[in-house]
C-alpha cells in the first residue's frame, strides 16, 4: 500500500474550502431574522405612557411606562414634586426627579439612586401595576441639602397614580 501524495494545489484548495465551511458556519446564523436580536427587536412595537398620581401627605408624582408588544417593560423619569419633608433646620416640600431607569418584571419596579446635586441625598422607589391603568407604591427621601436643611427625611410615603 503506498500512500496517497497530494500536491500542493489540492491542499490550497481543501484549505480554502475549509475557510469558507467555517465562515459560512458562523455568519449565516448571525444572517438569519430569528437568530438576529437586533431584527427581532425592531419589529417589536413600543409606545410610552404617562402615568401621574399624588403622594398621600401632599405633592404630586408623575413618571413615564414604556409598553412593548402590550407589556410594561421599563419606567421611565420618575418624579415629584411638593412632598413634605422633615429637616432638623426646619420643614420643607422636596421635588425631585430619578436618575435612569427602573426595568419592570412581574409588574414590580424599583430603584435606590444618590444624588449630590443640591446636598446628599437617597431617593428610594419601589412600585407596581396593580389594575389596568393603575399603580401604587412608595417613596423615601433621606439626605442633606444646601441651606438649613440637614439631616432630612420623608419616611415612607404611600403613592398612587393612573394613566394619563
Amino acid at each position: 500500500m503506498s500512500a496517497r501524495s497530494w500536491n500542493s494545489r489540492q491542499v490550497a484548495n481543501i484549505g480554502a474550502l475549509l475557510v469558507l465551511v467555517v465562515v459560512a458556519a458562523f455568519v449565516a446564523p448571525a444572517l438569519a431574522t430569528d437568530a438576529n436580536p437586533t431584527v427581532r427587536h425592531a419589529a417589536k412595537a413600543s409606545h410610552i405612557v404617562r402615568y401621574e398620581g399624588k403622594v398621600e401627605t401632599g405633592g404630586q408624582l408623575h413618571f413615564k411606562a414604556v409598553k412593548t408588544d402590550g407589556r410594561i417593560v421599563e419606567v421611565r423619569r420618575f418624579g415629584w414634586g411638593g412632598v413634605p419633608i422633615t429637616c432638623e433646620g426646619g420643614d420643607t416640600a422636596h421635588g425631585g426627579v430619578m436618575r435612569g431607569s427602573m426595568r419592570v418584571k412581574k409588574r414590580r419596579f424599583a430603584k435606590v439612586t444618590r444624588h449630590n446635586t443640591f446636598g446628599d441625598a437617597t431617593h428610594k422607589v419601589d412600585g407596581r401595576f396593580i389594575r389596568k391603568h393603575r399603580a401604587k407604591g412608595h417613596l423615601r427621601v433621606i439626605g442633606n441639602f444646601h441651606g438649613p436643611y440637614f439631616h432630612c427625611d420623608t419616611g415612607t410615603l404611600t403613592w398612587r397614580a393612573k394613566r394619563q
